[in-house]
């Protein structure tokens, strides 16, 4: 597998474990949305989306551009999978853009 482009993506998903935190789900990622990155200054990029068969689940897309290195997981992403902790499953990962 081939990189391409240094395109990443920090996924977190949570299967809730009640449909009443579907608004705390919104509130966290308003909040979010509302913020700046400390490093660089630009409004933070926050992709929400929820599974069109199963409406408890969740996910938080993070995209990132990295220059160098091979990024992990922000201190923003363990936050918020911190957060959804308290209302389901959660599931935290790093994803990259490959060429096939």
């Amino acid at each position: 597998m081939q990189k391409t482009e240094n395109k990443w993506v920090e996924i977190i998903s949570v299967r809730l474990s009640s449909p009443e935190h579907q608004d705390k789900i919104r509130d966290i990622i308003d909040h979010v949305r509302a913020g700046r990155c400390p490093v660089t200054g630009k409004k933070i990029t926050v992709e929400l989306y929820v599974d069109q068969a199963l409406e408890m689940d969740w996910s938080i897309h993070l995209p990132r551009n990295e220059t160098h290195g091979r990024p992990g997981k922000t201190v923003l992403g363990s936050n918020i999978a911190e957060l959804f902790g308290n209302l389901g499953l959660v599931n935290h990962k790093v994803w990259h853009s490959v060429s096939v």
